[in-house]
Order: structure tokens, then C-alpha cells, then sequence
């Protein structure tokens, strides 16, 4: 707008106003024209004179949720303690049989199954050609268990640095819909934007027949029991109340990059909605009586049809989300529940092997005992 004022050479100075109280302005010749594209209702129209250069989409936003498979990674440690341990007594109760009968020396069995084992969760086979057919059905289920166990911590693991973030959300009309009808999500938006007015008036059928409609009886409900203020908020209220899955905040394509340049909804766990609410015409808001009013709407029209005001919304757009988008999210806790798991294997590993090695030297040098008393 300064820019079309500066090119019809008139002399302007720009009044900040309050986002509420900007009609009053104009009526009381405070103002002559708002700089922001204001959406058109039917009141606005008939005090006001409107550019139409421009079209507002409403947009929802929602929590965004842990996917659901995540949680199930937390009880890995106890899977894998849980079938090590059961491991572990089924091979004791085997080399206890054999040592009793007598058939076999501990120190090779328990070596023999040791690195059968090993081999097994490393996804090699080590076949027990000095174990007894019995004991090598019994070994062979073992096997295929530590086999089975490793194959699916390697594909978690691969699964979890080539995927991103996982998170679901009710980020589409089919899903949002019965959610706001039963009460589950109340409506949150900015008091004196147009979804304010929009909830004031819409909703009073007993048929909801789109969405708005929905949303608006749904906010007009709430307000009867709790008051305006729990349905009204800054952005950033309206934002951590959604973060906390109890409200939906609606709301303008690029409004809350306009008022907020920290991305709110990237930093509270909300996502925006897949679908369009609704559309709005909108524009450059001035006096109808205004003498520049015909010239800045030729300038408009002509902005239009050049494609600048597209190219702009682009550019702002790209400045508020679009490095976001770029950055891929990766989700660093999975990795480490896996990346501790496979530590937790080195370390049984690692004192397998401690206790293999004491149990060479016991037994050598039970034997030198026993053939030099």
C-alpha cells in the first residue's frame, strides 16, 4: 500500500491501530486506508470500500502426536533381558546334564554353546556336532530365537535413521469433524479476526451443515459454560493449548508468521490441517468516500494481474516454513534405546567371555593339581 501511495505521488504518514477498533478509526476519519489485507464480510462491505487483490485460505492447526510404534521400542531391554536370561538357564540346565552323566566335559560344552550363540545373534551358523540330538532340538529354538532377535534390531535400527519423526495427528475434516461435534476439541482463534466474527454468527441452526458451522456451534456451546476468554486468545495461548490436545486453533495461512516469527507451531507439537476451511476475499480496506479510491484499485487490478501479490505470498511463505520443511527430523530417541540394547549385548558378551576365561584357568589348573598332588 505505501508503495501504490508513493507511485499516485501522495503524501501519507502511517498510524499504527489497534486490531480491534480499526473500523472505528475509519469511521471517525482517524484513518483513510488499513495497509493489511482485511477479509471482507457483508458489514465491512457496507461501511467500507475493498481492493479485492488478494484471498485468505482458513486454516487449522491440531496436536501432533507421538506415533503409536514408538512406545512399543521402550520394552526392548526388558524382551532382551528377559530371553537372555531364559537362555542362559536352559543351556545351565543342559551342562549340568551332561557334566552329571558324564558324558562330555563342561569346560568344552560350555564353550561350544557359547560360541554357537554368538554366532547365532551375529546371524551365522555354528553347528554342535559334540551335542546330543536332544540338546540340539532344544539349542536349535535358541538359536532361532537369538537369530530372530537380532534380525529385528538391525531392521529397527535401519528403520530408524532412513525414517523420520514418526507422529500422527487429526489433521484432515474426516477426522476433526466428530472430534468438535462430541466436544473433545474446542475451537481457539484471535479476538477481533475474522474467525471471531465468523463464530459469532454462524452455528445458530440446529443443522451444522460444513464444517465452520460446526466449529462456530461448537464454540458458542463451550462459551455458554466456561466464557469467551477460554475461546479467544493470543497466538501463542492459543498454540500451548492446542500442544496440550484440548482446542484447535483456526486460523489465516500465514497470520502466525505475520504476528509471530518463532514458528509456534513447529515449537509446540502442532501441524497445520490438510484442508481448507474455507476462502475469503480480501483486501486493502479504506473509505468509500476516499478521493485516491479509483486509482489504488487500478494499481491493485494491475498488481494482480501481474502475479506480484502471488509471488509475494510465496516468498513470505518460504521465509516462515520453508526451512523448516527442509530439515528432516530424526528420531534421536528410537536410536538410542537401540544403540543401548546392542551395548547391553556387548557387555553380556563381553562377560561371557570373562567367564570363560575364568573357568579355563579353574579347571587347568585343577588339572595340574590333580596330576601333580
Amino acid at each position: 500500500m505505501a508503495q501504490a501511495l508513493d507511485i499516485l505521488q501522495a503524501s501519507f504518514s502511517i498510524v499504527g491501530v489497534p486490531g480491534i477498533s480499526w473500523a472505528e478509526s475509519i469511521r471517525l476519519y482517524e484513518v483513510h486506508v488499513i495497509a493489511m489485507p482485511i477479509a471482507i464480510t457483508e458489514d465491512r462491505f457496507q461501511l467500507l470500500h475493498f481492493t479485492h487483490n488478494g484471498i485468505l485460505r482458513g486454516l487449522y492447526y491440531v496436536q501432533k502426536k507421538t506415533r503409536a510404534r514408538i512406545d512399543y521400542l521402550q520394552f526392548l531391554p526388558l524382551w532382551a533381558s528377559i530371553l537372555s536370561l531364559s537362555m542362559a538357564a536352559c543351556v545351565g540346565v543342559l551342562i549340568l546334564a551332561e557334566a552329571g552323566t558324564g558324558t562330555i566335559s563342561c569346560r568344552n560344552s560350555v564353550q561350544d554353546k557359547t560360541m554357537a550363540l554368538t554366532a547365532s545373534v551375529l546371524l551365522f551358523s555354528s553347528p554342535l556336532t559334540t551335542e546330543r540330538t536332544a540338546a540340539r532340538f532344544v539349542l536349535a529354538a535358541w538359536y532361532l530365537a537369538c537369530f530372530s532377535l537380532a534380525v529385528y534390531l538391525q531392521s529397527l535400527l535401519i528403520a530408524s535413521v532412513t525414517s523420520g519423526l514418526g507422529w500422527e495427528a487429526d489433521n484432515t475434516l474426516e477426522r476433526l469433524y466428530p472430534k468438535v461435534i462430541s466436544g473433545h476439541l474446542i475451537p481457539c482463534c484471535l479476538p477481533g479476526f475474522i474467525f471471531d466474527v465468523i463464530f459469532n454468527k454462524a452455528g445458530r441452526n440446529d443443522q451444522q451443515f460444513s464444517i465452520v458451522d460446526a466449529i462456530a456451534a461448537a464454540s458458542q456451546r463451550f462459551e455458554k459454560h466456561s466464557g469467551p476468554l477460554k475461546t479467544r486468545d493470543s497466538l501463542a495461548g492459543c498454540m500451548n493449548k492446542v500442544a496440550k490436545g484440548t482446542h484447535v486453533y483456526v486460523g489465516f495461512g500465514g497470520m502466525d508468521c505475520w504476528h509471530n516469527k518463532e514458528h509456534w507451531y513447529q515449537q509446540h507439537n502442532t501441524v497445520e490441517g490438510q484442508e481448507t476451511l474455507l476462502t475469503i476475499p480480501t483486501g486493502f480496506a479504506m473509505r468509500k468516500d476516499y478521493y485516491l479510491r479509483r486509482h489504488i484499485d487500478l494499481i491493485g487490478r494491475r498488481l494482480v494481474e501481474t502475479g506480484w501479490n502471488d509471488r509475494q505470498e510465496n516468498l513470505e511463505h518460504w521465509r516462515c516454513f520453508g526451512k523448516e520443511n527442509l530439515r528432516k527430523e530424526l528420531n534421536l530417541p528410537v536410536v538410542r534405546q537401540l544403540f543401548g540394547v546392542i551395548s547391553v549385548g556387548c557387555s553380556l558378551s563381553l562377560v561371557v567371555f570373562g567367564v570363560e576365561l575364568l573357568l579355563g584357568f579353574t579347571a587347568a589348573h585343577w588339572y595340574h593339581h590333580r596330576l601333580c598332588p
